[in-house]
């Protein structure tokens, strides 16, 4: 699986900020060869301090997915409307952080089809520059586009963080 996405955020006061985003992701075992996600949206933030960052973000997301496989009706390109709700809460500590990022994506197009995603993770800090990132990233789809498929899929992340 692949994905890669540009976001754009615009503080409009000191607690409330306005963001646009596209994302491009991929995962063949998931049924889906390319996903396109287009986001607009509102974010307030709840603390921002030097040890604690706590935030909700909430916006509409247009979908379009290109499954692996095509459907009884012979398409294979899908089309979607759905919420973007998104939290994250962050507490830093003198050599290391910890957090919790949820996601909740309900679908106005097909209601059953939505997504609940979750990710607790640990950022060691090795220098100033270099830091070590492990999270356990937790993807539940209610309706999975591959007969047989879970509905809950666990990724495990490790990755060198460099901050400049």
């Amino acid at each position: 699986n692949w994905d890669a996405s540009l976001n754009y955020e615009q503080e409009l006061t000191r607690n409330i900020s306005a963001y646009l985003g596209v994302q491009y992701e991929g995962d063949r075992f998931s049924g889906y060869s390319q996903r396109e996600n287009y986001d607009v949206g509102g974010k307030y933030i709840f603390v921002d301090t030097d040890k604690e960052t706590f935030y909700l973000e909430a916006g509409y997301r247009y979908t379009e997915e290109r499954r692996t496989e095509a459907d009884e009706d012979g398409n294979e390109i899908f089309y979607f409307n759905k919420l973007n709700l998104t939290s994250e809460f962050l507490k830093k500590r003198k050599n290391y952080s910890y957090g919790l990022w949820l996601q909740y994506l309900p679908n106005f197009t097909d209601s059953e089809d939505y997504q609940i995603n979750i990710e607790p993770s640990l950022t060691v800090i090795i220098n100033d520059l270099f830091s070590l990132k492990v999270s356990y990233k937790g993807n539940y789809d209610n309706e999975p586009n591959v007969e047989g498929n879970e509905r809950l899929d666990w990724k495990y992340t490790t990755a060198l963080v460099a901050k400049f």
